[in-house]
């Protein structure tokens, strides 16, 4: 089934582009939630007429985003007090844990700190590799 993107779609492509997708796909997600039109000669007219509005509306949605964005970075250097503790928490077990996880015996570590060497057991290195994939 050849449709025509209304709207940028992950995997697929940008607007405006024609792509063949499966007939259940497009009938079932792409028409009924209008990110698609069936590409027929007479939707195809339709839709160079409206291109330049549809990509307008595009060009808003990613500034509108954009500028959310930007606020929530400036909200994230003015976290409260327990949160930046926290981070800085974080922060200090993450390096301890890679330093952990350099399987490094000498008295300088991964990150160059130095440290009084101790012993760690091999289920508490399984621990913290799942620790060092979680994010704060």
């Amino acid at each position: 089934m050849d449709v025509i993107l209304l709207e940028k779609i992950a995997n697929l492509g940008n607007l405006g582009d024609k792509v063949n997708v499966k007939s259940g796909y497009g009938r079932n997600y792409l028409l009924p939630q209008r990110k698609a039109t069936a590409a027929t000669a007479a939707n195809i007219a339709e839709f160079e007429a409206r291109r330049a509005d549809l990509e307008k509306a595009a060009a808003e949605r990613k500034a509108s985003a954009e500028t959310r964005a930007a606020q929530l970075a400036e909200l994230d250097g003015k976290r409260d007090p327990a949160l930046a503790k926290l981070k800085t928490r974080w922060d200090f077990l993450k390096v301890a844990l890679e330093d952990m996880n350099s399987g490094s015996n000498n008295f300088t570590t991964a990150s160059g700190r130095p440290f009084a060497p101790i012993m760690v057991d091999r289920h508490a290195r399984s621990l913290s590799d799942q620790w060092m994939a979680a994010k704060p």
